[in-house]
């Protein structure tokens, strides 16, 4: 038996908003899938505090090797780490500028992807309203609808792909930075 035209819209209207709460869900850090190497929007968020809580660790220990008993930093041993305090610094800033850029991309994401769902939620609470209170829906009406529920979802979709890109960007991009850190790290002197 073919499916009526209202049947047809609210088939429409339930597989976008499927999409719509799996995008909202994704950068909400849920964990569903963002592709098939199976990342997923929990491992961006896991991620980012891993390597923010790394960066503090080995801050912490970089600093308690480099320290004397007295607190005194032993400049003079600090030969053996390739650029010293300072080099360790700099990878220090160029991480945590990379985690802030990150974190504020997170934030941004999750703003439009939030701002698409409530407009799509209003959306279709007006279709389903209309559909209601007609007897004869409009030619077209299920076209229409079509068209503009596709559109909230790849919105939507969008901002999910956009988090997953600069998640892959700010891993490729650190990835020397935290080998570095880590060499850094085997260099330091040990505390007598």
């Amino acid at each position: 038996m073919a499916m009526t035209s209202a049947g047809q819209i609210e088939s429409v209207l339930a597989a976008a908003e499927a999409r719509v709460s799996a995008a909202r869900q994704q950068v909400a850090g849920d964990p569903y899938a963002l592709d098939e190497a199976g990342r997923t929007a929990a491992g961006c968020a896991a991620r980012i505090r891993g390597t923010a809580e790394r960066m503090t660790a080995t801050r912490t220990a970089l600093e308690e090797s480099w320290a004397a008993p007295s607190g005194a930093l032993f400049q003079a041993r600090t030969e053996p780490l390739p650029g010293g305090i300072a080099a360790a610094e700099r990878l220090f800033t160029g991480l945590g500028a990379g985690l802030r850029n990150l974190s504020a991309t997170l934030r941004l994401v999750r703003g439009h992807v939030d701002a698409v769902g409530r407009f799509f939620d209003s959306y279709a609470r007006g279709v389903r309203a209309a559909v209601s209170r007609s007897s004869a829906l409009p030619d077209g009406m299920v076209q229409q609808v079509d068209r503009h529920s596709r559109m909230f979802a790849g919105a939507a979709e969008a901002g999910v792909r956009e988090l997953d890109a600069a998640l892959t960007e700010f891993s490729t991009a650190t990835a020397p930075l935290v080998s570095e850190l880590a060499a850094v790290r085997a260099a330091a002197p040990v505390r007598p």
